[in-house]
């Protein structure tokens, strides 16, 4: 019996904006058929083999059929396990959600649905705007401006509604509404609003009349909300301005770093994308059962850490075994995880390479000593060859290596202000498979990652001196100063 399903998940306007249950539904997904307008942050949350498959799905850019995408969906349905069809806003809200939900159902395949966020309500809340406000509006209604068998809605009907009207898909129809409106009765004196880019980098709101926002929106862009009444007279915007309003972050590199950077960055106002196109793969068989005739543990990245400590979790480990051991880390952010395991790192360079640490550990040990060191495959020989020239005995022991999912690493278009580099690995993946910064500007971490980014492109870049996510928000923001200036 086939138990295979197909749930329709609302993705939200933007990244943050799914549910919780959506989340975890993604997570979950063997395919994802995926729209233009869905964040790829989310499409970073999907495991390492689950099939991501784009159908467009944006006016003005090339994209699958409705047909196409039905096919797809059944094709999907029949053959794999979990297909999550992941639909930008809410899937029932001009999404065509409920057409993929018929054809799935003809063909006998299980389907649920997950709601989500759509831009109908979440636009106008972003830009100061209720849909509904005590005294000025008791309803909503949402209509759009482009329907696909170009049925006209009564104008009549609409203009005689006390409540506010909100226009999708309308921008280029903009005057006719207007003129509809004021020509079935509306005042042409009702505030309108035209709400552009919704949460993208480049946003902006033109407020005017029925009668004068045709003329005063001339300069508006889609995607753009539209809406007509009294609750558009209002903005209600944050009144706080933080360090990074207005700033678009791409963050590359292993699903842990951008995530933690991803937060940092938001919490300073930035809109961030995550492009997490290297995924860390465990090899902790590699991992010895003993660690007596060690001195010193060496960890040379976040990854190593969690990839050790979560084998030894898993092996029922005594921690108590690690008595008389010292650790070495590179780098603060690497001391941070050390410690979130409840180990202080006896040794980190003032200089985060592998060429310091190995300077480092040549000076503090005896030559009676041995390290470990617990890394990725294929590290930095600059670490080993120090140790070797101060006669210091070690053990190479590589527990992970990464892999590129090619998949996400496609979704970096360079339209962010800021593409971020955590690593020489991440600048060899995005460039040679076909990645491009457009008019991004690219922030490396460390000297070691931007002369490999040297190496690739000769556009200038941003190099934070501390290897944490703080310091890549100090250069950005110390950027930002720097061209507010000029």
């Amino acid at each position: 019996m086939n138990n295979n399903k197909v749930i329709l998940v609302g993705a939200g306007c933007k990244d943050g904006l799914i549910t919780v249950r959506g989340l975890e539904t993604l997570r979950k997904a063997d395919a994802v058929v995926y729209d233009n307008l869905v964040s790829p942050s989310l499409l970073s949350e999907c495991k390492k083999d689950c099939k991501l498959i784009y159908v467009g799905k944006r006016k003005g850019v090339p994209s699958k059929s409705q047909d196409e995408i039905n096919r797809i969906l059944i094709d999907c349905g029949k053959k794999v396990p979990l297909t999550v069809r992941l639909k930008g806003g809410d899937s029932f809200v001009f999404s065509r959600g409920g057409e993929e939900l018929l054809a799935l159902e003809k063909e006998g395949i299980a389907f649920e649905t997950i709601p989500g966020v759509t831009s109908a309500v979440a636009i106008p809340e972003l830009f100061g705007l209720p849909v509904t406000h005590r005294g000025l509006s008791q309803s909503f209604t949402v209509v759009t401006a482009s329907s696909a068998d170009e049925k006209e809605e009564n104008y009549k009907a609409l203009a005689a509604l006390n409540g506010t009207l909100v226009f999708l898909m309308g921008l280029s129809f903009l005057s006719e509404i207007c003129h509809k409106l004021i020509g079935n009765g509306k005042d042409k004196n009702t505030p309108v609003s035209v709400l552009c880019g919704g949460f993208e980098k480049q946003h902006e709101r033109f407020d005017g009349t029925l009668e004068t926002i045709a003329e005063k929106a001339k300069s508006a862009f889609s995607p753009a909300v539209i809406v007509v009444g009294k609750t558009a007279s209002l903005d209600l915007r944050e009144s706080e301005h933080k360090p990074l309003s207005g700033v678009s972050v791409a963050v590359t590199g292993t699903d842990s770093f951008t995530r933690k950077l991803q937060e940092k960055l938001i919490e300073k106002g930035a809109e961030c994308n995550r492009y997490a196109y290297l995924s860390v793969i465990s090899q902790s068989e590699n991992i010895p059962e003993r660690f007596d005739g060690f001195s010193c543990l060496a960890f040379t990245s976040a990854n190593g850490v969690e990839v050790f400590f979560d084998e030894l979790k898993k092996r029922k480990t005594d921690f108590r075994t690690f008595f008389g051991l010292r650790f070495a880390v590179i780098g603060e952010g690497t001391a941070e995880k050390l410690m979130s395991y409840g180990f202080r790192a006896d040794f980190m360079p003032a200089v985060y390479s592998a060429d310091e640490l190995g300077k480092l550990l040549v000076k503090k040990l005896r030559p009676d000593e041995k390290v470990l060191i617990l890394r990725a495959q294929g590290g930095s020989k600059e670490l080993t060859k120090r140790l070797d020239e101060g006669k210091i005995r070690y053990m190479d022991c590589p527990i992970y290596k990464t892999e590129i999912n090619k998949d996400v690493l496609s979704l970096v278009k360079g339209n962010e202000t800021y593409t971020v580099f955590a690593s020489a690995k991440s600048v060899e993946a995005f460039f040679e498979n076909g990645g491009t910064l457009g008019q991004s500007k690219a922030v490396c971490i460390g000297e070691k990652t931007a002369a490999r980014f040297g190496e690739y492109c000769a556009l200038p870049c941003l190099t934070a001196k501390a290897y944490t996510a703080e310091g890549i928000m100090e250069i950005i923001e110390n950027d930002r100063k720097e061209s507010d200036r000029i």
